[in-house]
């Protein structure tokens, strides 16, 4: 599952340039909570520099397996998962480690406008 979710991303033209470019290391925000501390975009970054430099035959991605069990316990070990649902977890995280909003306002509740 995982490898199938790491390829399909390694071929998103957008996506692979912004990590090859390294544009994402000016972009990492490492005191959103709702992150990794922009370590999961670090790992993702190194991992698609690894696929696309030629050098290897394999890769283990054990270092973004890991991250991702983290916070995310059903990742954990080596079980097969759902695909959709760690390419979720992934996108989410990578969106947290590098969103460009360092401060967040806070919004208020939304009500109910008088209904019950």
């Amino acid at each position: 599952y995982m490898n199938c979710v790491l390829q399909c991303l390694s071929h998103s033209k957008e996506l692979r340039h912004y990590f090859l470019s390294k544009q994402y290391i000016s972009e990492v925000n490492p005191t959103n909570p709702l992150g990794y501390r922009g370590d999961l975009a670090r790992i993702f970054g190194r991992l698609l520099s690894r696929l696309w430099n030629g050098d290897e035959r394999s890769i283990a991605p054990t270092e973004i397996l890991r991250m991702v069990s983290k916070k995310y316990g059903q990742f954990s070990g080596l079980m097969q998962q759902d695909a959709q649902e760690f390419l979720g977890f992934l996108l989410d995280g990578l969106h947290e480690d590098v969103n460009r909003v360092l401060t967040k306002p806070l919004t208020e509740p939304v009500e109910a406008n008088g209904r019950p």
